[in-house]
């Protein structure tokens, strides 16, 4: 039987850790995939290091692969390309693959009003009025936008997956904000804030390996034809629902948890696209066509994922300075009046930019905005 070889561009993220793993269990198969950071390999995977949106890079893995395998079964395409390269990547792909797999989002979708998301419901591309949402390049527009591309490239060995927010033993979202700014700031003795207007509405929340498992499934079976699949998960809470069971857990740990709750996000440095077009509409979802391929029922619950993830966090808590926003954080600390400590910032001018957020009016930020530009 012939060896299947699949390429996982980016795959090191929540959901390529797993599909990853969950590739490498099937028979006959090696697994290739890029990472910018050094990795160990084993029998059945190979890390190439380098960044897959280098084209120069990408072409170089491509033609090395076809040299040693002949052609690449299945691309898996973790990226987040600007629509001009993503032209160039699909003319470099669709020829020299049996599959393309293109990550998606359910993001794109629109304000449903109630109803369940499926997968030919409106999307924001078609329906926003909001001209400098729609000239975005963040997530929600251009993926909508790539998938036109794809759908009219002339091609039809493609698959579209549109998972929506995932969660994993590195990553537990809160609303806008990831464990890096929420959780990091409970460790660290202060004051959690969150909004009502984003606990209100519903949301779907999937682990990420069942997101990995879905996605296997739907890779490796090539009866599943040219078509774009929700993969995302039927069961929903409000955001609200959400931080009561973060709150659970935190308080056998910390009994002293403080929790903040405002009537506005955009008070708490909210009011981006993500918060606006997402976290704040209804999103739940009918996971029927998922349901063809799928089996369901083996997806872990929300509560009792999200309670294990964040169990193990609390006892490990790995922060990633990457993701860490301090005039973010310095925001928060103006809504609950307190201060971080010194010793947590990696140098001086980090926390001389958070003492600028944290204490001073609007017009002083705005002046220290225009002589930092002026420095540089």
């Amino acid at each position: 039987m012939k060896e299947r070889i699949y390429l996982l561009l980016g795959g090191t993220g929540p959901i390529g850790i797993h599909l990853t793993k969950a590739l490498e269990k099937t028979p006959n198969t090696s697994v290739f995939v890029t990472s910018r950071k050094r990795h160990e390999s084993t029998d059945k995977v190979t890390y190439l290091r380098g960044n897959a949106k280098d084209l120069d890079f990408l072409r170089k893995t491509i033609f090395d692969l076809k040299e040693k395998c002949g052609i690449i079964d299945v691309v898996v395409d973790f990226m987040v390309w600007s629509n001009e390269d993503f032209g160039k990547v699909i003319k470099l792909l669709l020829p020299e693959t049996n599959k393309y797999v293109y990550l998606s989002s359910s993001r794109t979708f629109a304000d449903t009003k109630g109803n369940l998301i499926k997968e030919d419901s409106p999307k924001w591309l078609d329906v926003a009025t909001d001209k400098k949402f729609l000239r975005t390049d963040g997530y929600a527009i251009p993926k909508a936008q790539q998938e036109k591309m794809l759908q009219s490239s002339g091609f039809d060995n493609f698959l579209i997956i549109r998972p929506y927010i995932t969660y994993a033993e590195n990553r537990l979202p809160l609303g806008s904000l990831e464990k890096e700014i929420w959780l990091y700031r409970v460790l660290h003795g202060r004051t959690l804030v969150f909004s009502e207007d984003v606990a209100k509405h519903y949301t779907s929340l999937m682990y990420g390996k069942d997101v990995a498992d879905s996605m296997c499934n739907l890779i490796i079976n090539d009866s599943v034809p040219r078509d774009t699949v929700n993969v995302t998960f039927s069961e929903s809470l409000k955001w609200g629902e959400v931080l009561n069971i973060y709150s659970n857990v935190l308080k056998r740990h910390y009994p002293k948890v403080k929790i903040k709750m405002i009537p506005n996000s955009i008070k708490a440095g909210g009011g981006d696209y993500q918060t606006i077009y997402d976290r704040m509409v209804d999103r739940r979802f009918d996971s029927s066509k998922l349901a063809h391929y799928v089996d369901e029922t083996a997806f872990t619950h929300m509560k009792e994922g999200l309670e294990k993830c964040l169990e193990a966090n609390i006892k490990h808590f790995n922060y990633n300075t990457s993701l860490q926003d301090w005039r973010l954080q310095a925001l928060l600390d103006r809504i609950t009046h307190e201060y971080a400590s010194y010793n947590e910032f990696p140098k001086f001018k980090t926390f001389l930019k958070y003492m600028v957020y944290r204490t001073t009016p609007k017009l002083v930020i705005k002046i220290y905005r225009i002589i930092k530009s002026k420095i540089k």
